[in-house]
């Protein structure tokens, strides 16, 4: 494992992860791990607060997995799992922060307006991605056969909590 600091000062942990470290997973990728991330407000609180969000959005919706706060570089802020979770939150994060770049950059080719929220929806699981501005999004993960109407509203009615934090 190697330390190291990005441009604005976060620490992160690089470690490789493959087969042996993740089932399931058949290539290698590298994952950059947060040890440190400045909170905005510089407290406890907010800690506290998105951990609470982010459980409320899992437990309040039928078929919740979990959730997490991530920004757009892939270092998660938060994140909240069940213990039952098959797969690990933030690995799902780091791989849809690229893709959702992606989709931001077509909708702006496109004049289409910013994008306000992305489902990908595949044959094990469901992930909704919420952007909360122009540096963060919230994803919630549930079975496909969980309520994404349910999880919709959530994310939708708990992101301005977060941006308030955040900001």
């Amino acid at each position: 494992m190697q330390e190291a600091k990005n441009e604005r000062g976060i620490s992160r942990t690089h470690r490789q992860v493959g087969p042996e470290q993740t089932p399931g997973f058949r290539c290698c990728f590298e994952v950059f791990v947060p040890l440190s991330f400045p909170i905005a407000s510089g407290s406890i609180t907010s800690a506290v607060m998105f951990q609470s969000v982010l459980k409320e959005v899992v437990d309040g919706t039928e078929g919740g997995i979990a959730s997490l706060l991530m920004d757009f570089e892939g270092i998660t802020v938060d994140s909240y799992s069940k213990s039952d979770a098959p797969f690990d939150i933030n690995i799902i994060g780091a791989e849809f922060s690229v893709v959702l770049k992606s989709i931001q950059r077509a909708a702006q080719m496109l004049e289409a307006g910013d994008t306000a929220e992305v489902a990908i929806q595949a044959a094990k699981v469901t992930t909704l991605i919420r952007v909360i501005n122009n540096n963060y999004f919230i994803a919630f993960s549930l079975r496909p056969d969980g309520n994404l109407g349910k999880a919709r509203y959530m994310l939708r009615t708990r992101a301005p909590s977060l941006l308030k934090e955040l900001t």
